[in-house]
């Protein structure tokens, strides 16, 4: 699987949906959910103007917020970088925005928070 199917396919199970695969233009990397999500691999993340243009785009075609993730080749997944607009990130700290996911999934996310948090503290 390449990289950046293998990034996209990650964050797609994370949020319980799938790919949207080549389907041609106009519509985010992830199906379904509150946040219209771009999923970038690059081999030295940045924040392209581009990649931005693109999640914009895509999410207002969808009519809903935008999200791009960003992956480093080689970097652990819980080092990816997500971007969001403020509006966004206001609704989830709030509860406002949810993306009603299984309790597994929960449990999974809830261990990989505890996992990041004792690796920041190394």
């Amino acid at each position: 699987m390449k990289r950046w199917k293998a990034h996209e396919h990650y964050w797609a199970g994370l949020h319980e949906t799938k790919r949207t695969g080549p389907r041609g233009e106009g519509l985010p990397d992830l199906l379904d959910g509150p946040l219209a999500v771009e999923c970038k691999s690059q081999q030295r993340r940045a924040l392209r103007r581009a990649d931005l243009k693109q999640a914009k785009e895509n999410a207002n075609a969808q009519g809903k917020l935008w999200a791009l993730i960003l992956h480093e080749v080689g970097a652990k997944r819980l080092d990816d970088i997500v971007v969001l607009p403020a509006a966004a990130y206001m609704g989830l700290i709030a509860g406002l925005i949810s993306l009603d996911l299984t309790e597994e999934t929960k449990a999974r996310i809830d261990d990989m928070l505890d996992h990041a948090i004792q690796e920041g503290n190394k």
